[in-house]
């Protein structure tokens, strides 16, 4: 089941929403906590069908994706979502506790965004997210300009 949106307080600026992916409730609560204290608006699903249900009910600014889950994995998921939105449209960032080089370039190669590994060291996962959100943010100003 995903969860329900966190509030923000009143006097935050929304940075983004983000969808957590990850089979692992823990790894999903960790993150989420993380990114409601940088501002950002946080979702959660625990399979990869649950994640590709809300990705076409909400518009996000970025999706945390694990590589491992059972199901639909991180691959599979990140195929299905590239065929309906470019990188510019939605950036999807990896995460996975493997560290195969040839993993990470085949989920560089098939439109990740970037890749970490986990436990992502918090400040390089915040700055990782903050650059991907306002590429797509400033892409979206310029479509509409």
């Amino acid at each position: 089941m995903v969860s329900q949106m966190q509030s923000i307080s009143n006097n935050s600026v929304v940075r983004g929403r983000i969808l957590i992916v990850d089979d692992s409730s823990s790894i999903r609560e960790f993150l989420e906590h993380q990114l409601i204290n940088a501002d950002y608006i946080v979702y959660q699903a625990p399979s990869g069908k649950e994640a590709l249900d809300e990705i076409y009910k909400k518009k996000f600014d970025l999706i945390l994706l694990d590589l491992v889950m059972p199901g639909l994995d991180g691959i599979a998921v990140l195929h299905i979502i590239r065929q309906s939105y470019s990188e510019a449209e939605l950036p999807v960032i990896i995460l996975t506790s493997r560290k195969d080089p040839g993993e990470i370039a085949l989920c560089l190669e098939r439109g990740a965004s970037d890749f970490l590994s986990k436990p992502p060291e918090i400040n390089v996962l915040l700055a990782r997210i903050k650059t991907q959100v306002q590429r797509k943010q400033a892409t979206e100003q310029l479509r509409q300009s």
